[in-house]
């Protein structure tokens, strides 16, 4: 599998003027499920910052690359490991419509965390991200700045999961600024999640 400057199809999302982060994973999913087969899955995403311009995703660097995150692709015995670039002189001018507030329509708050019924109308990512989000301003209110996704590794191949349930269960909590959850589809523990506040 080969990740040589592969363009991500990002546009922004609802009212967002930057890359909305489970974008960049879905796209990076669907490029290791289309070029392989679904045996292959992201197993880590890291994002370092927010971009308003092009992504794409390489397992090289050049010189004037700016890089905004990383990546691991896991399966088959084989790992893949890559960077996320943007590319400045490329802004994102294409839009579509979302709303986060619907994912979280019948969400129910647990504890600390959040399960709702599994919604087959948006992509996996996006309902960790909503979920985990919607729980942390619940718990963990803000005044000025933001809990946004960081990272997320996941142990298990999501592409074999057919789940009634997904859950959020906030597993540590560093100082006030970093969160780490635990994501589960229905009973299985698929992997950890992490918000910072930005």
């Amino acid at each position: 599998m080969k990740f040589e400057h592969t363009f991500l199809n990002t546009p922004f999302r609802g009212d967002r003027n930057y890359i909305h982060s489970a974008s960049i994973f879905n796209e990076l999913q669907n490029y290791c499920v289309e070029s392989i087969g679904k045996h292959i899955w992201l197993h880590q995403l890291k994002l370092s910052q927010f971009t308003v311009a092009s992504c794409y995703a390489t397992t090289r660097i050049e010189d004037n690359d700016v890089v905004i995150g990383s990546f691991e692709a896991a399966g088959l015995n084989e790992t893949v490991s890559g960077y996320i670039i943007t590319d400045k002189e490329q802004p994102v001018s294409e839009r579509v419509e979302y709303d986060e507030n619907l994912i979280c329509l019948h969400a129910k708050i647990q504890g600390q965390g959040v399960n709702s019924p599994w919604n087959g109308d948006v992509t996996f990512m996006d309902q960790c991200v909503a979920l985990t989000k919607y729980f942390h301003n619940q718990l963990f209110k803000l005044t000025q700045k933001k809990w946004i996704f960081t990272r997320v590794t996941l142990n298990e191949n999501i592409n074999f999961f057919t789940p009634k349930l997904i859950s959020i269960s906030l597993k540590k909590k560093l100082g006030n600024r970093i969160t780490q959850s635990e994501i589960y589809l229905d009973n299985t523990l698929v992997g950890i999640i992490e918000f910072s506040v930005k």
